[in-house]
This record gives structure tokens, C-alpha cells and sequence, in this order.
């Protein structure tokens, strides 16, 4: 009875060992398999963390190429303002200049016009009808060329 308990329990031992391993093997496939999800799902995770930092720099970069867009166009139309203004100062100067010789040229003509004018109605001069005529005529003249003048700036 002693040697059939000693080989119930021999037998018993084996089996129990033959089980253990089994399970051992059983469990470390699911041990492994566990271990590759969580190394998989870090992997996945540390991937979505490099596509937000890829996202982030690309839209960075985008936000960098429109600034730099907006201030060369902000330097061109300043540019394009300073040649403008430029542009509107000479148009001014030569208006000026224009309107001061014309000024000028309405002055005289007309400072000839009330010379003579002025002439005739105080009598001043002893001239006789011919010499009121020829008054009369240049006074006639200057007359015309202002008009001309006149209807020139206007045109």
C-alpha cells in the first residue's frame, strides 16, 4: 500500500506538474498577447502624439508663410503709396507753378486793360480821335487775348 500511495503519489506529482506547464504555456501566450495590446496601444498612442506635433508644425508653418504673405503685401502697398504720394507732391508742384504763370499772364493783361480803361475815361491824354482809336483797338486786343487765355485753362 506504501509502494501503490508512492506511485498514486508519483503519478500524482507528474500530472500535477504536466499540469502547471500546461497552464505556464497557456498563460504566457496570454501574458505575451497582453503585453504586445498594451506595447501596441502605447505605440498607437506615442503615433497619435507624433501626428498632433506633425499637425501642429504644419499649421505653424502655415501660420509663419501668411504672416510673412501679409507683411511683404503690407511693404508693397506701402511702397506703392510712397510712389503715389510722390507722384500727387510733382502733379501739385506743377499745378502750382502753372497757376502761379497764369496768374502772372492774367495780371498783366489785365493791369493793361484798366491802364488804358482808366486813360480814356479821365481824359487824361490830348489825344484826338485817332488816338482814342487806337486805344480803343489795343484795348480791344488785350481784351481777346484774355479771353483766349481765359477759355484756354478752362478747356
Amino acid at each position: 500500500m506504501v509502494f501503490n500511495d508512492s506511485i498514486t503519489l508519483s503519478q500524482f506529482v507528474e500530472r500535477l506538474t504536466q499540469l502547471t506547464e500546461a497552464l505556464k504555456c497557456e498563460e504566457t501566450p496570454s501574458l505575451q498577447k497582453e503585453l504586445e495590446k498594451a506595447l501596441a496601444e502605447r505605440l498607437g498612442f506615442q503615433r497619435n502624439i507624433i501626428k498632433l506635433y506633425i499637425a501642429i508644425i504644419i499649421l505653424l508653418a502655415l501660420i509663419v508663410g501668411l504672416v510673412i504673405y501679409f507683411y511683404i503685401k503690407r511693404a508693397k502697398d506701402i511702397r506703392l503709396l510712397q510712389a503715389q504720394r510722390d507722384e500727387i507732391n510733382m502733379l501739385n508742384s506743377t499745378k502750382n507753378r502753372f497757376f502761379s504763370i497764369l496768374a502772372h499772364d492774367l495780371k498783366n493783361q489785365l493791369t493793361s486793360i484798366v491802364i488804358i480803361a482808366q486813360m480814356i475815361k479821365d481824359k487824361s491824354l490830348a489825344i484826338g480821335d485817332d488816338g482814342l482809336i487806337e486805344f480803343s483797338r489795343r484795348l480791344y486786343a488785350l481784351g481777346l487775348t484774355t479771353n483766349d487765355l481765359l477759355e484756354n485753362v478752362l478747356s
